[in-house]
């Protein structure tokens, strides 16, 4: 009987490495830092794909975009100091920034031409507000139009869709406080969003309704804040724009989860994340989920939370950013040592 039950797991182990795919790293790009006490405040923590063939990350002030066909930096905007929030429009190839000086930014990724920037002044103009700061932002995926989010101390109608010119919002909605992420679904109708306290929410924004809403709502302007050292938190929600939503809980350097709710049937699935500070993406027309972050693994997850591909130590140090390409076959790292990783996925044997 023992025998029989060792040989079946192993024929599911061997049945599960034929279906299993494979992870190849087939692109590096370092960018060359010359003083060594600049190398942490330098690391690469905003990384995204432009299109299949382009790369564009933020390391040291500077926005670079880089070809992973010949290698090269194609362009550089300098001096953007350091950076708050990061989004990328594929469709139209235009890439928005957040600074540290509350200075928002787009920037043609063809060219590298900044095509629009405001301080905090001319965002309360556009906005129609008196004075107020942006704290997070987000482009809708399949065109120009942007949204985001301004300061407020409670629940508040604070988060606004810009138009493609960005000169003018086209509606406005309500966001909870100190949004740490917001992502918006892949055609745009909803915004996915975390913030104080505990809250996870993905909201209609046709009907400004919430589609789910999870945590406490700040209602009025609170009388401390109070925040505890590497307690865990929410990290990443990732919307499908239909049933599925995913999202992560860090626990600082122990180990995180990764949560897999179905809106329709209100189940939720979770496993372990295999790292404490987690970065993730979702391709969700495959059904498959990308972590990686301290434990410089990389891990490629379907929906139940099985293995598809593994590749432990993928890169030399922790990593801040991960990121499917538009064709979902290769994967891009952003790490802690200043450099740019691609692995191609490939899925038996293609």
């Amino acid at each position: 009987m023992r025998f029989f039950q060792i040989t079946t797991v192993l024929i599911a182990f061997l049945n599960l490495s034929a279906a299993g795919a494979e992870l190849e790293l087939v692109f590096r790009h370092a960018v060359a830092v010359k003083d060594p006490e600049a190398k942490w405040p330098a690391r690469i923590d905003y990384a995204s794909w432009v299109d299949d063939e382009r790369i564009v990350c933020w390391s040291q002030d500077d926005v670079l975009c880089v070809s992973t066909k010949t290698g090269k930096v194609e362009w550089t905007v300098r001096d953007v100091g350091r950076l708050t929030d990061w989004s990328v429009s594929r469709d139209t190839k235009r890439l928005a920034i957040l600074s540290e000086n509350f200075t928002t930014s787009v920037i043609d990724c063809t060219s590298g031409k900044i095509i629009f920037k405001a301080d905090p002044v001319r965002i309360s103009q556009i906005l129609g507000l008196r004075f107020t700061v942006l704290t997070r932002l987000a482009f809708v995926p399949n065109d120009g139009r942007l949204l985001v989010g301004t300061y407020s101390e409670f629940y508040s109608r604070n988060a606004y869709l810009l138009d493609a010119e960005y000169n003018k919002p086209l509606k406005s909605f309500e966001m909870d406080v100190s949004p740490t992420e917001i992502t918006a679904s892949p055609e745009g109708n909803r915004v996915a969003v975390i913030a104080d306290e505990e809250v996870l929410c993905v909201r209609d924004l046709g009907s400004n309704r919430d589609v789910f809403f999870r945590g406490k709502r700040i209602m009025e302007k609170p009388n401390k804040t109070v925040s505890a050292i590497d307690a865990p938190f929410y990290s990443h929600i990732r919307d499908s724009g239909a049933d599925m939503l995913i999202y992560t809980r860090d626990n600082s350097w122990a180990t995180g989860k990764v949560f897999v709710h179905n809106l329709k049937t209100k189940q939720t699935n979770s496993f372990d994340a295999r790292n404490g500070h987690i970065e993730l993406d979702v391709a969700f027309p495959k059904r498959q989920m990308v972590v990686t972050g301290t434990s410089t693994d990389l891990t490629v997850f379907d929906f139940e939370g099985q293995v598809i591909a593994h590749q432990k130590k993928a890169t030399r140090e922790r990593n801040s950013a991960v990121e499917y390409s538009p064709a979902g076959d290769r994967i891009l790292v952003g790490c802690w040592d200043n450099s740019l990783y691609v692995f191609s996925l490939k899925e038996n044997g293609k």
